[in-house]
């Protein structure tokens, strides 16, 4: 009786301890979202413009100096089998001439610089270069510089997700 005893008992024990060995964890069904992800998943619609020149930062967006046809206008990127291409499309307010263009896009892997060249042209300067200021799923801000009078401009556009 004595030895169904510690049967019992060390039976029960090999249970427990088995019982107790370390849990699988489950992974997570959540897709982790890139920033690539985020650039591609939306079509972008300026909502501001900016200006900075000798440290002193202008709100362009709503003035003459940004043309009224450009407040409407929409980005797109898309990256399938190997190939990222973009539009930049106008909406209801149509510049003259028209701005809209494709190409294809390269995004750094530090997702820092977005590259933009346009198939309408075939010269290696028809790339334009932006910094990625901020890349979310409902934001996007890009900046470039360019010269006016030999004097550097800094423009930053926002965007927001159409």
């Amino acid at each position: 009786m004595q030895r169904n005893f510690w049967l019992v008992a060390v039976l029960a024990a090999s249970s427990f301890l088995v019982g107790c060995g370390k849990k699988e964890k489950k992974e997570d069904p959540t897709p982790v979202r890139t920033k690539l992800n985020m650039l591609v998943e939306h079509e972008w619609a300026i909502t501001g413009a900016t200006t900075t020149a000798g440290g002193r930062a202008v709100d362009v967006f709503s003035t003459k100096l940004y043309e009224e046809c450009k407040r409407d206008n929409l980005l797109q990127f898309a990256s399938a089998n190997n190939s990222n291409t973009y539009k930049r499309l106008e909406n209801t307010k149509v510049c003259v001439p028209s701005l809209a263009e494709s190409g294809t896009w390269t995004l750094s892997t530090d997702f820092t610089k977005l590259a933009l060249k346009s198939t309408a042209s075939t010269s290696t300067t028809a790339t334009q270069e932006f910094t990625v200021v901020e890349l979310t799923d409902t934001s996007l801000k890009i900046s470039y510089q360019v010269e006016l009078l030999s004097a550097p401009i800094t423009v930053v556009e926002s965007y927001k997700v159409k």
